[in-house]
């Protein structure tokens, strides 16, 4: 080894040792020497304030870079009890009495274990702790006026924190997190309740509305004894929703305070806001045990309590909105829930029934409308026309109480003398009488005339004899004027859908103007067609068919009885007929007529009116589309010819070759696609069912024709006439299957799918 090297390595070697023993001669950091002091003080716990404080009635806190908070715990001017606390700076405001106590309760008790005396060796500094100056002083006083001031600086743990008291040098290390002890904002600390009077003392009501894009709306509600009155906008009597809305008002509590924004009301919505609430409360003196009872008794203490309510909520918060209470600018947060509770609803808070009467309870219902009349009565919950017994539709009976029992005036007329001919009460347009368990005599409800007969917006309405008059809306009273034909059960069938076994319908071919009959059998879980011919058939479209047959219901009854004629149902467009596994049968005729659609079950008087939808149905094609059933896998051979031009397609292993030119290359997966689009053809509709003459319909010089062969089976071929179908709802050509009875329509676009490109067919 070299000399250099040597001289080095014990240099070095030096060095390590004096740093080792540097170290251990090292006095400990602070978070070292914290450990040993504590544990030597454990048993010497001490309270941060020995000297203890009365009942506190003073709080000054300030936050470092922030005003002072003042709280001061007084009784109101004039009353006795608990003392409460009161904000004085910066707001002058009622707050939480327990969170301003919580100061003189945490800091009353707060003890330390560690403690470091100016100088001390090892001691924080009062930088590092946080007090120079203090995170927050905190100065409590008591009624003696004796003060005690504790400055609060950085947290020491999550459960200790540095303190010191006013006036001494000593840092503590008090064992508690008094970072809690405090609000963020001094607005927080002001009583979310807002006020809290008695609801049964309010004696007016005013709101403002301005929500409105038109004029604003002034609502106000007046006591009257023991019942709210509403005075504007209109003259009435309100209901306990307006007791409801008042005791709403008077335990009123907003979510949360925010801050004082004179000059940015507007951007809440509160300058104007949406609604202003004036609550008029008269407090009853008190009296006083030595009051002279013959001395006329004190006038109440009138109140007039003042809130706004935005109709904008906080960015994120949908449950909340914005709200202010009287001239204040202190903007709040109240529950969009109370908000609207808030927000003058008249169809709630005013009484307009025009009965009261348990009308749900009624038991028999005489309707004479425009002159015809008929009676329905109850039994065992279901209604029947009194005379013939025949069902009444139990919703149509029910509908008409419930009109009868929601019927609401706008406004009443008081009429002078018993002379209602003006009104269009005699006769009325309609008359309803109810006979009520329990109520003397029957209550009658009379429609009159229009109440304007240019808008027709409104009807008069009369109940009983009274001479108030009221005028209803048109469309509330659209119910009473319904014709007693009406109130017929409008069911025209009503079998469970899975007993029926068979479905026939004769109805007219489009095609040819013949009548042809169609009948359809269930077949396990699915339909076969029976005749004309046996085929399959598209078993979820006949499901539906029989699903809707089977609950049939009419839009209206048309007539009560009738001749058919009258209806076209003479001679149906359709007819139907439905046989259940019982072997019953149902018979139905269904027809247009002028524009409209009737249908008639045999055995039944009435005529119904059904909707289009339905007729419709009835001329749905049932048999299954596809035109060619065959295995593509399995296919060796397939040919389309369009006119005079052929197109041959062989299979040689697993690609084709064209039979007109084999070495031409072709695109296999193109190849095999065309021969998908053979198989998956498509038909909408079937021109005729059985084995009628294809010559008729050009079938016999086919514009197109198509032939798919699979080994040891018959060729399938498919035949597409030049001819297209004549009419003009089925467009399409006539086309048919060799082998398979029928003529069917394939349309042009179908077609499209299998004409022969060979630039496309070429593989590149």
């Amino acid at each position: 080894m070299k000399t250099n090297t040597t001289v080095l390595l014990a240099v070095v070697l030096g060095g390590l040792v004096l740093g080792f023993f540097a170290l251990q001669a090292s006095p400990p950091s602070q978070s070292d020497a914290l450990t040993p002091l504590s544990r030597q003080t454990a048993d010497t716990t001490q309270d941060l304030i020995t000297d203890k404080l009365g009942d506190v009635v003073k709080v000054s806190v300030v936050k470092k870079g922030q005003q002072p908070w003042l709280f001061e715990k007084k009784s109101r001017e004039g009353e006795a009890g608990t003392a409460m606390w009161r904000m004085t700076s910066p707001f002058d405001v009622k707050v939480v009495s327990w969170e301003v106590d919580r100061f003189g309760r945490e800091l009353g008790r707060l003890q330390y274990e560690l403690s470091y005396e100016p100088g001390q060796e090892g001691a924080v500094s009062v930088a590092d702790a946080g007090l120079e100056p203090p995170q927050a002083t905190v100065t409590l006083t008591d009624a003696d006026g004796k003060t005690v001031t504790v400055e609060i600086g950085n947290a020491v743990s999550q459960r200790e924190t540095y303190v010191r008291l006013a006036g001494t040098g000593v840092i503590c290390v008090g064992q508690s997190n008094l970072r809690t002890l405090f609000k963020s904002t001094p607005i927080e600390y002001r009583d979310r309740q807002v006020w809290n009077f008695s609801p049964e003392h309010a004696v007016r009501v005013e709101i403002e509305d301005r929500s409105s894009q038109s004029a604003p709306t002034s609502y106000v509600f007046a006591k009257d004894g023991s019942r709210w009155m509403i005075e504007a906008p209109v003259s009435a009597r309100g209901t306990d929703k307006i007791a409801e809305m008042v005791t709403t008002i008077s335990r009123l509590r907003v979510a949360k305070w925010h801050e004082d924004a004179k000059d940015r009301l507007a951007v809440y919505g509160l300058e104007p806001a949406a609604l202003t609430i004036r609550v008029t409360v008269e407090e009853p003196a008190i009296v006083a045990d030595d009051d002279d009872a013959d001395s006329p008794p004190a006038p109440p203490t009138i109140v007039v309590y003042e809130f706004h309510v935005a109709d904008r909520t906080p960015i994120g918060e949908v449950t909340q909105t914005y709200a202010r209470v009287g001239e204040e600018s202190v903007v709040a947060t109240i529950s969009k829930v109370v908000a609207d509770k808030l927000r003058p609803n008249l169809s709630q808070w005013r009484e307009m029934r025009i009965t009261t009467a348990d009308v749900d309870r009624a038991t028999r219902i005489e309707l004479t409308v425009e002159g015809a009349s008929t009676t329905l009565v109850k039994k065992d919950d279901d209604w029947t026309f009194e005379g013939d017994g025949g069902a009444a539709e139990a919703v149509q009976a029910t509908a008409l109480l419930t009109a009868v029992k929601n019927l609401e005036a706008v406004v009443f007329v008081e009429v002078s003398s018993g002379d209602v001919s003006s009104f269009g009460l005699t006769p009325p347009r309609a008359e309803v009488r109810l006979t009520v368990p329990g109520v003397e005599g029957a209550e009658r409800i009379a429609v009159g005339g229009y109440t304007d007969e240019s808008t027709k917006r409104m009807v008069y309405v009369r109940r009983n004899d009274l001479m108030s008059i009221a005028k209803v809306r048109v469309a509330t009273v659209e119910a009473l004027l319904r014709s007693p034909s009406d109130y017929r059960d409008r069911t025209i069938f009503a079998i469970p859908a899975g007993t029926v076994q068979s479905v026939s319908l004769t109805a007219s071919n489009r095609f040819t103007e013949d009548r042809v009959g169609l009948a359809f059998e269930r077949e396990g879980d699915g339909w076969r067609m029976t005749v004309p011919v046996t085929a399959a058939v598209r078993s979820g479209r006949l499901d539906s068919l029989v699903k809707v047959l089977s609950s049939l219901r009419a839009e209206a009854i048309a007539a009560d009885s009738g001749e058919a004629t009258a209806y076209g149902l003479h001679a149906p467009a359709v007819s139907v007929k439905l046989t259940t596994e019982t072997e019953e049968s149902f018979d139905l005729s269904v027809t247009e007529h002028e524009g409209s659609y009737y249908a008639m079950r045999s055995g039944l008087p009435s005529i119904y009116a059904v909707d289009q939808s339905f007729y419709d149905r009835l001329f749905d094609e049932f048999r299954s589309e596809k035109v060619l059933a065959f295995d593509d896998t399995k296919v060796t051979r397939f040919s389309i010819r369009r006119g005079a031009q052929t197109h041959t397609f062989v299979r040689e292993g697993e690609g084709w070759t064209y039979a007109a030119e084999t070495d031409l290359p072709l695109d296999a997966a193109k190849v095999d696609n065309l021969l998908l689009q053979i198989r998956d053809l498509k038909t909408n509709r079937f021109v005729v069912h059985d084995g009628a003459e294809t010559g008729a319909y050009g079938l016999g010089a086919p514009e197109y024709e198509v032939t798919v062969s699979i080994d040891g089976a018959d060729p399938q071929v498919l035949l597409v006439s030049p001819r297209k179908s004549h009419v003009t709802t089925e467009p399409g050509y006539f086309a048919s299957t060799k082998g398979q009875p029928g003529v069917y329509l394939l349309t042009a676009d179908t077609l499209e799918r299998i004409a022969v490109d060979l630039d496309t067919l070429e593989a590149r």
